[in-house]
């Protein structure tokens, strides 16, 4: 009797709830949340160093922002110094040298890092005033040694070097100098040449000239009280003199009339990186930031986002799509992005072009306007359990002279925003009619299909204009010449002489972390080659490949396991010695693919296919025949990958040539190995390849 009341009273509770909503129309939204954030408190030194205290007593931590809040500075044939300064900054003071500067801060637990702009420190609330004082000794008394500006050199040489081959680094560079122009400290980046232009003494000047109290805060935030902060702040900084830090002024860059396409063409690509872009001036706290907001959610905010459901839901040409915007006092940027196949390539653009169009011309329905704004009402609220959120809030209300209530008040604004003013928002700063499309890509298979956005104007690896390449290749030239000219200039047509073959490739990690080796040793085989190499990081081994005559296998971090026949096949070819040799016998399909500069001179590009569909690209230098280059490109969950190795130094080992430096770049990262061991004929025998 008791089951059946239940059942009539859920019945009738049902029914009754059912009578009294109209699920036919979404429910208006309740008010914005009231909220509340954590109140600081500001004071000012006698430098004019301005500091403001967060208390947060949840956690026993704090956390220290120094901001020097500097103009934009351009570099010119010097860039690079900036960024090297910030690096410096770390590395000790005229009181602690490095070493003992790590060695406090280590003991205490604490992080400690310093930019070009600031220096950013988190620690146990413990060591509060200890932290401070270490943030202090670092802003007023740098050390800046020479040794460790040589190495910061070295490793953004280094960095360089393999951005160039970087889809991602070059398109930051091309997306920054036609944007801004070449000539704006947005628009220029650091090159070999202007790194070579930067002495010790450049980076002591910035610092002496910009490193002052009178423009600069100090954010404290965490488990500390008001009065201890005040006379910490005035104990530590005030040896830190003011003096008066010069303006910079830019002239506003070009805006262009109508769209135009800038290319950095990338022979090896598979996938194009586009973009459509332009600059905005939108300033922090201007009435339409928060309607851009929502406006850049909608089109590509992430993967509820229109570009990321056109362009990877429905199209399936990409694994995502996205869309950004900065806010800047002097200006800032708004932008479309994808990677998508080079088929695709303009078929992407113009669904991205859609997108943008339909969100100016369309207003947004109530649903997903709705649904937004309830995101980004849930991120804003999420953010605020982060007491450096306060801490950021109150430094932008202090530096861009914000209303005090501003951030308290951002809800409200949020919830009230209209789709009219989102439309509006997109119109005044979505403008690809004033702005560009950027490719990096395939300019053989991509560059015509272009021309339908408008002019195509080439740039190179440094964002400079250029000519669309063009390099002629001669009558007659075909992919397997390109290889038997290799093969001839090497002495390769002498194999038989080659009995066994070994080799160790050495690289330092960075911060003398210890080597990364490769060994490769090969020995003829009566039906195949014997094969083996092995990577070792530090002494210990991280991979091994084997083929012992009769099986293939792969070792990784102690697990064995038995190559398939395909990824056997390819270790074989891989045990030639001069596996360039087999192309043919192994079904790869090659393709003469032009001819391009590389490091000045021209050579001639291969593209390889296996029988396994992966795709390869050989560079050989059209004067000396040898192969100078070698780029292959993987497709990832992630994206595009492309790992990149580069030949040189060829020396004789018996009557071959070999090449006894390789210069690769693995996950970001440029490694240059030196051959240590290079041999021929020493007598291998079969018990070597286990």
């Amino acid at each position: 009797m008791k089951k059946l009341i239940a059942i009539a009273l859920g019945a009738l509770f049902t029914t009754t709830m059912n009578a009294q909503l109209d699920r036919s129309k979404m429910p208006e939204p309740g008010p914005a949340r009231e909220i509340k954030l954590g109140k600081y408190r500001t004071f000012t030194l006698r430098n004019g160093l301005t500091v403001i205290v967060v208390e947060d007593k949840k956690l026993p931590r704090v956390t220290m922002n120094l901001l020097v809040n500097r103009d934009p500075i351009f570099e010119g044939e010097k860039a690079g110094y900036v960024e090297i300064t910030g690096e410096l900054l770390r590395r000790g003071t005229t009181n602690r040298p490095k070493d003992d500067l790590n060695e406090v801060i280590d003991f205490m637990g604490a992080n400690v890092s310093t930019n070009s702009t600031g220096i950013n420190a988190s620690g146990l609330s413990k060591y509060a005033e200890s932290l401070m004082e270490i943030v202090a000794d670092i802003a007023i008394n740098p050390a800046l040694p020479k040794e460790d500006f040589e190495n910061i050199l070295l490793n953004m040489r280094s960095g360089l070097e393999s951005e160039k081959d970087s889809p991602d680094g070059l398109m930051r560079r091309l997306r920054a100098a036609v944007m801004y122009g070449l000539d704006h400290p947005y628009g220029e980046s650091e090159t070999l040449e202007s790194l070579d232009n930067i002495t010790l003494e450049d980076c002591k000047k910035y610092y002496e000239t910009f490193f002052k109290p009178n423009i600069s805060y100090l954010a404290v935030v965490g488990n500390v009280r008001y009065r201890d902060v005040k006379k910490w702040a005035r104990k530590h900084f005030r040896d830190w003199e003011r003096n008066e830090v010069p303006e910079q002024k830019f002239d506003a860059p070009y805006t262009p009339e109508e769209l135009s396409v800038a290319i950095i063409n990338r022979s090896s690509s598979v996938q194009s990186k586009i973009a459509v872009g332009n600059t905005i001036d939108l300033k922090p706290g201007d009435d339409h930031v928060i309607p851009m907001r929502l406006a850049n959610q909608i089109l590509g905010g992430g993967s509820q986002g229109r570009l990321f459901q056109n362009l990877r839901e429905d199209k399936a040409y990409t694994y995502g799509s996205y869309s950004s915007y900065s806010t800047d006092k002097l200006i800032g940027n708004f932008s479309a992005s994808a990677d998508v196949r080079n088929n695709v390539t303009d078929s992407a653009i113009m669904e991205i072009l859609a997108e943008i169009n339909t969100l100016r011309n369309e207003s947004v329905d109530a649903e997903t306007l709705q649904n937004v704004k309830n995101y980004l009402s849930g991120t804003f609220g999420m953010s605020l359990e982060r007491p450096q959120t306060l801490a950021r809030f109150a430094l932008d209300i202090e530096r861009y002279n914000l209303p005090k209530k501003y951030y308290a008040d951002y809800l409200k604004k949020l919830n009230a925003v209209t789709a009219d003013e989102i439309k509006l928002a997109a119109n005044k700063y979505m403008r690809p009619e004033n702005g560009y499309i950027f490719v990096v890509g395939k300019d053989s298979e991509i560059g015509d299909k272009l021309k339908r956005f408008g002019k195509v104007n080439y740039f190179d690896n440094e964002g400079k204009r250029t000519e669309r390449p063009s390099i002629p290749i001669p009558d007659g030239l075909t992919a397997k010449k390109v290889i038997s000219n290799y093969l001839k200039a090497i002495g390769a047509d002498q194999t038989g002489k080659i009995k066994d073959f070994k080799m160790q490739l050495v690289a330092e990690l960075p911060q003398g972390r210890g080597d990364l080796a490769v060994n490769i040793k090969k020995k003829a085989g009566a039906d195949a080659n014997l094969f083996l190499e092995e990577l070792t990081v530090a002494g210990n081994q991280m991979t091994k490949k084997v083929f012992n005559g009769k099986k293939a296998t792969e070792t990784q971090m102690g697990n064995t396991r038995e190559l398939d026949k395909a990824e056997a096949a390819e270790m074989m070819l891989e045990a030639e010695f001069f596996p360039e040799r087999s192309y043919e016998a192994a079904n790869y399909q090659l393709k003469l693919a032009g001819a391009e500069l590389f490091k000045g001179k021209i050579v001639y590009i291969v593209e390889i296919t296996t029988p396994s569909g992966s795709k390869i690209t050989e560079y050989y230098d059209a004067e000396t025949g040898y192969k100078v280059k070698v780029s292959q490109t993987f497709d990832t969950p992630q994206g595009e990958m492309t790992q990149g190795t580069q030949y040189s130094d060829y020396r004789k080992v018996g009557d071959f040539l070999f090449p006894h430096r390789m210069i690769q770049n693995i996950m970001g990262q440029e490694f240059i190995f030196d051959a240590k061991v290079m041999e021929i004929n020493t007598g291998l025998q079969n018990s070597d390849f286990k």
